[in-house]
């Protein structure tokens, strides 16, 4: 049966930018091709839109071509956040108008948070995969196949409609052995679709390269942070891939595709410290000659200098640090990170040793907050002078203790309807090309965390070399 996966993008970027490799579509690819099906996937984010055609008009034009042409029996659609959902909407409402008879899916972190809200406002998609979708891929494809609704009812983490009624099964279990799963499906993407200009990242090696190709150890991460909204997707179980699979999936891009960079893109890539350590001693035995970085950042309370030794043999050009506050109290106590202040600056002294860009990652305007407080942030930013600085706006993300405290004591500012959240048109990105605030602190005004802001943005760069320096995870 032919599937059709789909990336989406922002409309209003197809002129100027491309896009991060899907690899969520790449792991749902390699599932489908095992189960005998035909996957295509279809990424809005490597198209580009003609100077005198209008976005959308192209966009839709593109899409009808690549249906008409492949004739899809299932549509599905990766929603990563709440800002490309207005783009899915749009698409899938299209798509249903057009072809009312292909049943459509969404899954992604978005959708994840909402699956039955979206199914009751939006009747142009009928099914929501909540978290990992590997097996609701497919058996979601084997019901369409076979019509038989035992296999809809006894999938787990899916939402869909019976008899006019939104159902929604909850999950029971992830998948436990990442081993167990097809590596994703590489050979099916043209890598140089992605390149970009990125001569301006560290490269002490002076490798050649303009991709960095994400690269997946670890599924979950098991703390609970105060503001992190990951587990909706992955939940809590830390789940690892054997270090012998993430490296052959290394040397098999960097053999041969030619690929020189890599981002490892796990929530929580070092957490046991000899999974990591293996993975970076094998690509050094190997002599694989790459760099890459820690993409979404490192577990700080199990990093050392061993470690970090290892992570510089194997290649480190860039290590993201995500303290969260320079206060301790808010760091330990509200947040819930458990990481020591003496730890911090420790660990920066050793990796400053190291011919490694490094980054910080905080975040202010939680409700506890003070100008005190975030002053502390302030403070630790100035003290530890990492060559970059990322300060986020704190986003309540549905799930969260956060959003719970901020709906009950009502922080929420201006138009942050809880029950429309799911529409996507409030960005919850911490990304986003224009920050926001969306909770008021019980003991701080707009203009301090406004005045904060300006402080932040002033001491993002702490050196020349980290000027241009690597995207977040998830941004262009």
């Amino acid at each position: 049966m032919k599937v059709m996966l789909i990336q989406p993008a922002r409309l209003a970027t197809l002129r100027e930018s491309k896009g991060t490799i899907p690899v969520p579509l790449l792991h749902l690819r390699a599932v489908l091709q095992a189960n005998g099906d035909e996957p295509i996937v279809y990424d809005l984010s490597v198209k580009k839109c003609p100077d005198d055609l209008d976005v959308e008009t192209f966009i839709f034009q593109d899409i009808e071509q690549q249906i008409d042409s492949q004739a899809p029996q299932l549509i599905g659609v990766n929603c990563f956040t709440s800002i490309h959902f207005q783009t899915v909407l749009q698409l899938v409402e299209h798509i249903k108008e057009k072809y009312p008879d292909i049943p459509i899916a969404v899954g992604g972190a978005h959708p994840s948070l909402f699956p039955e809200e979206i199914l009751k406002g939006a009747d142009a998609i009928d099914y929501v995969i909540v978290g990992e979708g590997e097996e609701q891929i497919v058996q979601l494809v084997n019901f369409i196949k076979t019509g038989d609704w035992s296999v809809l009812e006894a999938t787990q983490a899916l939402s869909y409609r019976k008899n006019g009624e939104v159902v929604y099964n909850i999950r029971r279990t992830y998948i436990d052995d990442l081993d167990d799963l097809p590596n994703p499906a590489w050979n099916l993407i043209n890598t140089s679709d992605y390149s970009t200009d990125l001569s301006s990242w560290h490269n002490p090696k002076g490798l050649d390269f303009t991709t960095s190709m994400p690269i997946i150890t670890s599924r979950s991460c098991p703390f609970k942070c105060n503001f992190c909204a990951c587990f909706t997707t992955m939940g809590r179980k830390l789940r690892l891939r054997s270090p012998s699979r993430v490296v052959d999936e290394i040397q098999m891009l960097h053999e041969v595709y030619g690929q020189n960079y890599f981002g490892f893109i796990d929530d929580i890539v070092n957490l046991h410290q000899n999974h990591f350590i293996a993975i970076l001693d094998d690509i050094v035995k190997r002599g694989l000659n790459i760099h890459f970085d820690t993409t979404c950042g490192v577990h700080i309370g199990t990093l050392n200098e061993e470690v970090i030794d290892a992570m510089a043999r194997a290649g480190c050009a860039f290590i993201r640090l995500p303290i969260e506050h320079g206060n301790d109290n808010m760091r330990n106590n509200i947040i819930g990170k458990h990481l020591d202040r003496d730890k911090i600056y420790d660990l920066v002294k050793v990796i400053k040793k190291y011919d490694m860009v490094t980054s910080s990652m905080f975040i202010y305007g939680f409700p506890e907050d003070t100008v005190e407080t975030v002053q502390d942030t302030y403070d630790m930013i100035c003290d530890l002078k990492l060559d970059r600085n990322y300060v986020f706006n704190i986003i309540p993300f549905p799930g969260t203790r956060v959003f719970q405290e901020a709906k009950q004591h009502n922080l929420f500012i201006g138009d942050f309807a809880v029950d429309e959240l799911w529409k996507g048109k409030i960005n919850l990105d911490p990304v986003a090309d224009e920050p926001r605030f969306f909770i008021k602190p019980h003991n701080m005004e707009i203009e301090d965390l406004k005045h904060f802001r300006t402080l932040f943005d002033s001491v993002q760069v702490f050196s020349e070399r980290a000027k241009n320096s690597h995207t977040l995870c998830g941004s262009k």
